[in-house]
């Protein structure tokens, strides 16, 4: 187009198309640009010589290139480019070659400072293939270009973002809105949708054509949040270990649904798998999933309550001497247990036993308090009655003769020993005395009892004799 542009020369708002050929540094629109402006030009072409052959320029010394592009093949022995064969000193700025860059972007250029309100446009029917040209040329030109940037997110049945969150830059932005499309709504699944993608943005213009880059921004939908508690459960203790669960309770369902749109089935795990004594056991699950939910799961409780054991039968007391007191001994090992799982382990662990009083007597009621339960099994069980009654026998210490009665028969201390007012009692001994009363209006009268006391020395002492002293009452 030019040989060579010297001496401050500018060439501005031009293009070449074709086939240029030479020897020596050729270019698409000047050979050799010496100190000169090459400004808001383009060229596609095929650029064919020796040396230093370019797209644009062959040479530039010295030279300042602005806002210049080339779609161009070149072919050279040596020094050949798609834009400037070589490059010496010079101001280069906004310069693209179509091998390297996308240049049917609009943005390409705009980004680079290029002015597309004004100077360069891109035809909205489809001219000069798609590239970018120069308005003063003539050309039917989308007035504004409009980038969107910024991801918006959203939640499975939530109300649509406010689409204020999408950002727009470019040439015109203020004539273009933006809403969302049809394929947006309370309903639509969880994923990530690109702006261009169908029905997502509807972009419309107030003033003029808009050519639009949709940019790599995403709307995101997330899941929703969705809470699964397996139940809790409780059974009273029976022996059998437990196994399962009792079903789940759902939170957080959006759009009228239910468990229907939830894939798998519930798997129960936990402490409370297995779980057979009394005691408090987690009852985990999970196993569900859904496309549009985001699941929590929350563990549930098992509480197996002990069993009651109403009554403990069968422990026995021991017969004893007379001691002067209630305390009874008490045999545990034949106990039986009301309310016991047949084959568990329960024994008593803890009893107290008493007599209803400390004399001497046969069959004497013997009163269980404290009782206890004890064995691997025993803590599975509360006791409904802690107290039993047996019976037992209090009989006269060896070191005792027998039991002194008088008067007009027998009673409760000597039982059924006939009075007997001369009856002699051992050295040293304890002996229970009973005075039983004539029957009422017998015409009787028991008379004085003399109490005899004999002392004695040890027959070590000379042997003298023991003395006697009878004491009247």
């Amino acid at each position: 187009m030019i040989g060579r542009s010297t001496n401050g020369s500018i060439l501005r708002n031009s293009y070449v198309t074709g086939d240029i050929n030479g020897s020596y540094y050729v270019g698409g629109l000047i050979g050799w640009n010496d100190s000169s402006t090459v400004q808001d030009v383009y060229a596609l072409t095929h650029v064919s010589g020796d040396t230093a052959i370019g797209g644009l320029i062959g040479v530039n010394n010295f030279g300042t290139m602005r806002n210049a592009y080339a779609i161009a093949t070149t072919s050279a022995r040596r020094a050949a480019s798609e834009t400037v064969g070589i490059p010496l000193d010079g101001t280069y700025s906004g310069i693209f070659g179509g091998s390297s860059a996308d240049v049917t972007n609009p943005f390409t250029f705009i980004d680079a400072g290029w002015d597309f309100g004004g100077v360069w446009g891109k035809s909205r029917v489809g001219e000069n293939n798609g590239n970018m040209m120069l308005r003063s040329f003539g050309g039917t030109f989308y007035d504004n270009y409009v980038r969107l940037s910024g991801d918006t997110t959203k939640t499975y049945g939530d109300a649509n973002p406010a689409i204020s969150g999408i950002t727009l830059d470019g040439v015109g932005t203020s004539n273009v809105s933006l809403a969302w499309g049809s394929a947006v709504t309370t309903r639509t699944s969880a994923g990530s949708y690109a702006y261009a993608a169908p029905n997502v943005l509807n972009v419309s213009s107030s003033s003029g054509a808009t050519w639009l880059d949709y940019g790599s921004g995403t709307l995101i939908v997330n899941k929703a949040p969705l809470t699964i508690a397996a139940n809790d459960a409780s059974r009273i203790y029976d022996g059998t270990r437990f196994g399962g669960g009792n079903g789940v309770t759902y939170s957080g369902f959006v759009n009228g649904e239910d468990a229907s749109v939830l894939s798998g089935t519930v798997v129960y795990d936990g402490s409370a798998q297995g779980a057979r004594n009394a005691g408090h056991y987690s009852i985990g699950a999970s196993g569900l999933s859904a496309q549009n939910y985001a699941i929590t799961w929350v563990d549930g409780t098992l509480t197996i309550n002990r069993a009651t054991i109403s009554a403990i039968t069968g422990i026995t007391a021991l017969n004893k001497s007379f001691d002067a007191t209630t305390t009874a001994t008490l045999d545990t090992s034949a106990a039986k247990f009301v309310g016991m799982i047949a084959g568990d382990d329960v024994m008593v662990a803890t009893s107290i036993g008493n007599f209803t009083d400390p004399m001497v007597g046969r069959d004497k009621r013997v009163d269980i308090t404290g009782l206890t339960l004890g064995g691997a099994d025993g803590g599975n069980y509360i006791l409904g009655n802690s107290t039993a009654t047996t019976t037992a026998d209090i009989t006269m210490r060896p070191d005792v003769v027998t039991c002194s009665s008088y008067g007009a028969g027998s009673s409760g201390i000597c039982g059924t020993i006939a009075p007997n007012p001369a009856l002699d009692v051992g050295r040293n001994a304890a002996v229970p005395l009973e005075i039983v009363a004539p029957v009422s209006g017998a015409g009787q009268s028991a008379g004085p009892i003399t109490f005899r006391t004999v002392r004695c020395q040890d027959g070590g002492n000379g042997g003298q004799p023991c003395r006697t002293q009878d004491t009247a009452h």
